[in-house]
C-alpha cells in the first residue's frame, strides 16, 4: 500500500489510547499506578480506568495489590 494511502486512513482513537498505555507500561518495566498512567498519557481518569479494565479483561495487563498494574507475560 502506498504511503499516502496509509496516511489518509482514519485511525481508531480508542486503540491508539490502549496502545499508548501498553507502550508506557513496557517502557516503565515495573508496576505502575493508575495515577501514573493518567499523568503519563494525559488521558482522563475515567478513560484510563476503562482502558485498564479492558486490558486486564483481555489478558494484556494484570492488576496487582494496591492498584498497581503490570504487563502480562507475552504482552510486550
Amino acid at each position: 500500500m502506498p504511503e499516502d494511502a496509509t496516511e489518509a486512513q482514519p485511525t481508531i482513537r480508542s486503540l491508539e489510547r490502549g496502545l499508548a498505555i501498553l507502550r508506557m507500561m513496557q517502557l516503565a518495566d515495573r508496576p505502575i499506578s493508575h495515577h501514573e498512567v493518567v499523568a503519563g498519557t494525559g488521558l482522563a481518569k475515567a478513560t484510563v480506568s476503562r482502558l485498564l479494565f479492558t486490558l486486564c479483561a483481555t489478558g494484556h495487563v494484570r492488576r496487582l495489590e494496591r492498584g498497581m498494574y503490570v504487563l502480562e507475560d507475552g504482552s510486550a
